[in-house]
């Protein structure tokens, strides 16, 4: 998807599909700040947006940089985490055409990588996790809060429930690889034992329209503090 429909695989609408980003690509990257602004409205409910330049912040599934960018310019520090090489090359550019030094890019590599993260005063994931098996969502959660500083936040954002759906690894292993986006969930349950088992407290959960509102269908946004 890096190398095919960058933007189109970061929001999934056609008008960000390579044969149409031209004029579009202001618009793409715009959109970024609209994803900071609800991360801020969230933050200050809770009491938890000062000084956020201060802070150092990871982000998992930075993409193309359509957030990544907006939040290096807030935070003192963006360690910015994808899978995707071609992404991470397209995030840099931007990066530089801002003027920003401020940015870690790291290609994740191996279930290693999300082992070894650095101390972070914030986590930040969305539209990211639900295209991982669970296994995988539940070892980037607990990579994620294992990394929190002590009264650290994270801000994620996944598929809590879908009409249907069910996961075996076996099976899952053993079949072709689907033709389109995967989407994947992992229950609210499972979401609030990984935040327990990790030393941190669920200040909100939210209901959102990240995956697109559908019948039969729950996504939500977390966030949570290490206590």
């Amino acid at each position: 998807m890096g190398e095919q429909e960058p933007y189109w695989s970061v929001l999934s609408a056609d008008e960000y599909k390579l044969v149409n980003i031209q004029g579009r690509l202001e618009k793409f990257y715009e959109s970024g700040w609209e994803s900071f602004h609800l991360l801020m409205d969230t933050l200050q409910r809770n009491g938890l947006d000062k000084k956020l330049e201060d802070k150092t912040l990871l982000e998992y599934g930075c993409g193309v940089g359509r957030v990544t960018n907006v939040l290096a310019q807030k935070f003192k520090r963006v360690h910015a985490y994808d899978v995707s090489t071609p992404h991470l090359a397209l995030a840099r550019q931007v990066t530089n055409s801002l003027g920003l030094a401020n940015v870690d890019y790291v290609a994740v590599q191996s279930l290693r990588d999300m082992q070894e993260l650095p101390q972070i005063d914030m986590a930040y994931s969305i539209i990211v996790l639900q295209h991982n098996p669970p296994p995988i969502i539940r070892l980037i959660l607990e990579s994620m809060l294992d990394a929190l500083k002590p009264g650290g936040i994270a801000l994620f954002q996944l598929l809590t429930y879908q009409e249907g759906y069910s996961f075996q690894a076996d099976e899952y292993l053993s079949s072709k690889r689907p033709t389109q986006i995967e989407m994947h969930v992992l229950p609210q349950q499972r979401v609030f034992e990984i935040i327990a088992d990790k030393g941190c407290q669920v200040l909100e959960v939210l209901d959102d329209a990240l995956a697109g509102y559908r019948k039969g269908q729950l996504s939500n946004t977390f966030l949570v503090q290490k206590r």
